[in-house]
């Protein structure tokens, strides 16, 4: 570092930090930039400074200052990486894990720190690669187990997923995580399943305890597995009860989003940016999108890039609105009148990299649905497919599943009926908006004939398909609610559908 003088300011904006007077902080920190030794440090500061404040450009400004001065520091390279990542600057991140100097770390902290934020991003191989490395390193810790159990699992590797999580469950018997990461492995079988021991540490867990719906939600899996839907309703209904407690969810704010989403119309035809174009596939979660990217990445035209948080990222930076990855109301409401012209730049501009150079990259974010007026402005030659499900398997598929966040309505019946009115709705504008850019594929259609189905896509985006051998969904899925129709009888009625 540098003499004595920069040293001091550094104090000085430190001690105005850490007593929240970020003005006097801001000025100390810029004043350094000017000192090459001190650029790091203080644009990692000044962009903390900038979330702090809700100043969403400035930032991402500060972040990729940051970054173009790193330095080959493993330690001031994992905080450079974590604020890259939350400004939405995922490319960037990746050079930072990808140092020589981190490939050379052998502190076992940092390596576990580098791989959750790889795995929270969905980079699952790179993360389960500095998880195992942090073990190799020395490191054994429950936590650890269960990070690198869930990484094998995203990864595909099954057996060593399964391995991490029991080691994990040797360690911190009460992990929730690990318990809920084992019922989602594999379909649970009568000579492989947890049920005993699920039971055993729901009983001892209080009802209050943030993890007691996690573990219903997990019980209810295996004995559905099963078959037994006598034992496994009683199980979701009590996650479903435990988990709307926590959920802070107000229908009217959603209502009063969806209306002012279908306020959006269709705006002057802008240039196409030139690179691959997007191909968006939209619609309730667990409606089949996974798969369909997977058969669409069949080709050698298209990539699978998976879910995305850039778009809602580019928004709040065109918006100057700080937040999270979801569309929300407020920053709904924000965008009426935010310029919106630079959308297109900014959202391609993070993504496109992932084509690798092929015409065409799937980003199967199912809630882009909500926000498809602006993509289909911004972005002519971008497409939409949007999964269509039956309506009691739609909801009940999302009844069933625990989200990790968000996703508020999805633990009440009723609520879940209204969200799916409004949804179906949204869609229905935005066929009248845009006609021609979306094309609907039936999620039972790529269960009986996942080969039609794609034909469908490819001649929306004007290719020819050639069929590869693949494993459809599960037929098991379509109809899956009436093994508890008399418990969903409250959605059907809600969802005003006649009796089957």
């Amino acid at each position: 570092m540098s003499a004595s003088p920069s040293i001091e300011r550094w104090k000085r904006a430190e001690a105005f930090w850490a007593a929240r007077q970020d003005e006097l902080a801001r000025r100390e920190f810029e004043a350094l930039l000017s000192d090459p030794d001190w650029m790091l440090p203080a644009n990692l500061r000044l962009g903390a400074i900038a979330v702090e404040t809700s100043q969403v450009r400035a930032a991402a400004t500060h972040a990729l200052a940051a970054f173009y001065a790193r330095e080959p520091d493993p330690s001031l390279l994992e905080a450079l990486c974590r604020m890259l990542l939350n400004v939405g600057e995922i490319r960037s991140a990746l050079h930072c894990v990808d140092d020589a100097s981190v490939a050379a770390c052998g502190e076992p902290k940092l390596l576990m720190g580098f791989g959750r934020m790889m795995a929270e991003h969905g980079f699952h191989d790179r993360a389960a690669d500095l998880l195992r490395r942090a073990r190799e390193a020395g490191l054994d810790s429950a936590e650890l187990h269960l990070l690198l159990g869930e990484a094998e699992s995203q990864a595909g590797r099954l057996p060593a997923a399964e391995a991490e999580l029991e080691a994990c469950l040797a360690a911190a018997p009460n992990q929730a995580g690990a318990h809920v990461a084992l019922a989602a492995l594999r379909r649970a079988t009568h000579d492989h399943n947890h049920v005993a021991r699920l039971r055993g540490l729901i009983e001892r867990m209080p009802e209050t305890h943030a993890d007691a719906p996690k573990l219903q939600f997990a019980l209810f899996k295996e004995l559905d597995d099963l078959g037994d839907t006598e034992a496994a309703w009683p199980a979701l209904a009590a996650g479903l009860r435990l988990r709307h407690r926590r959920v802070r969810y107000m229908v009217a704010d959603e209502v009063a989003m969806f209306d002012d989403l279908r306020k959006v119309l269709p705006g002057r035809p802008l240039a196409t940016e030139p690179g691959p174009a997007p191909v968006f596939i939209v619609g309730l979660p667990q409606s089949g999108a996974a798969f369909l990217e997977s058969l669409l990445a069949t080709d050698a035209r298209i990539v699978a890039a998976g879910e995305l948080d850039d778009l809602v990222i580019q928004l709040r930076w065109c918006a100057q609105r700080i937040g999270g990855t979801a569309l929300e109301g407020e920053l709904v409401r924000a965008c009426a009148s935010a310029d919106l012209s630079p959308l297109a730049r900014r959202y391609l501009g993070h993504t496109q990299w992932r084509a690798a150079g092929k015409d065409f990259f799937v980003d199967r974010t199912p809630s882009h649905y909500l926000a498809l007026g602006y993509l289909a402005n911004a972005m002519p030659n971008a497409r939409f497919v949007h999964l269509v499900r039956d309506p009691m398997d739609a909801c009940f598929a999302n009844l069933k599943h625990l989200f990790p966040a968000g996703h508020g309505y999805s633990y009440d019946q009723a609520e879940l009926a209204g969200h799916h009115g409004r949804y179906l709705a949204l869609m229905a504008h935005w066929h009248a908006q845009f006609p021609g850019r979306i094309v609907d594929v039936a999620f039972e259609s790529l269960v009986s004939d996942p080969y039609a189905a794609a034909r469908s896509v490819f001649e929306h985006l004007g290719l020819d398909f050639t069929p590869v051998p693949v494993r459809a969904p599960d037929a098991r899925e379509v109809g899956q609610w009436r093994r508890y129709a008399g418990q969903l009888q409250p959605l059907h009625d809600a969802l005003g559908l006649t009796t089957a």
